[in-house]
């Protein structure tokens, strides 16, 4: 009877020391059942790195942020762009909140974007081209049979020279270029929090497919941004990428004389927007009298003061 309480108590141990190492919990939203399969490497790249992810359709009913005021998801990840409404319990105005209380989104769009996910995207500042629009570029792309010239081929000079967002791409002498296949973004110039991750080529231009060009683009050049990013004020991550096409399968492996990187960019993004790179916190504070170690109760008007804060940021999920 002893043995079978000592066992009972240590399987009890077991499941508790599980729920205090359990990753960050990160609903997926998918607009079908296939983008699973399809885009299952970008998904084994959280995996990997010991995030939970639960799987849903955009429009289940069952779906939900928070349970009895507490949030059950740590991140969420949107690959449904044409979705015109969500399931269950999940709204605009949720998703807004769940940022608010400094919860992290990562949102993949395509020119089938509904007016659903363009409003989200218009919330956070961030512009999304029409519907049906998409990016070309006459100068860079693969050499494939498309009129469009849509799969386009982006320097990893126009990643934002950040390694601790974007990762570090040393080697510019063997040029590096990312595949994009997807809209055009505008950036909010108000808001100083938005973060301009990917711009295009400076032959890009917007417009809708074998439609003459009547109007002024959508954007061109260096002003398109392809992938897009907010940190809030409270901490609240946000990417927002025009292309749902770029983190999937095909692109992550796609053979091609050009040294393709959307791989390596897609993790580091990921890493970053998630929160396990570029978390800055402070660890002590001290305050003295200069050439002191005298820590008085009040200072006055004319004291030298030194004033120290010791501080850590983690990177690859390391201090």
């Amino acid at each position: 009877r002893m043995s079978l309480i000592y066992l009972y108590t240590f399987f009890a141990f077991c499941s508790f020391s599980h729920s205090l190492i359990r990753g960050p919990r990160t609903l997926v939203l998918l607009e079908n059942q296939h983008q699973e399969f399809s885009h299952s490497i970008f998904f084994n790249q959280l995996i990997n790195n010991k995030f939970e992810l639960t799987f849903r359709l955009a429009d289940d009913s069952s779906l939900a942020l928070s349970l009895f005021g507490d949030y059950i998801y740590d991140n969420l990840l949107i690959l449904a762009p044409s979705t015109e409404e969500f399931g269950g319990d999940l709204s605009i105005q949720s998703i807004i909140d769940f940022i608010d209380s400094g919860h992290n989104v990562f949102i993949c769009v395509n020119s089938r974007v509904s007016n659903l996910i363009r409003y989200i995207s218009l919330k956070c500042g961030v512009n999304i081209d029409e519907s049906d629009a998409i990016v070309s570029d006459h100068f860079n792309h693969l050499p494939v049979h498309d009129l469009t010239n849509s799969m386009m081929l982006v320097s990893t000079e126009k990643l934002l020279p950040s390694e601790l967002i974007v990762g570090a791409f040393p080697d510019l002498s063997s040029q590096k270029f990312l595949l994009y296949n997807g809209v055009a973004l505008r950036l909010n110039t108000s808001n100083p929090l938005l973060i301009n991750l990917l711009s295009a080529m400076p032959s890009t231009y917007s417009s809708l497919p074998f439609q003459p060009i009547l109007h002024y683009p959508h954007s061109i050049g260096f002003e398109t941004v392809l992938i897009a990013a907010l940190q809030t004020r409270n901490h609240g991550r946000i990417v927002i990428s025009g292309s749902l096409d770029f983190f999937s399968n095909q692109r992550f492996t796609q053979s091609s004389n050009y040294v393709l990187s959307n791989r390596n960019l897609s993790l580091n993004i990921l890493m970053w927007c998630f929160k396990m790179n570029g978390l800055l916190r402070i660890n002590s504070v001290s305050h003295t009298l200069c050439d002191s170690n005298i820590s008085p109760p009040a200072y006055t008007v004319n004291d030298c003061v030194s004033y120290n804060i010791s501080e850590f940021h983690t990177f690859d999920n390391y201090i």
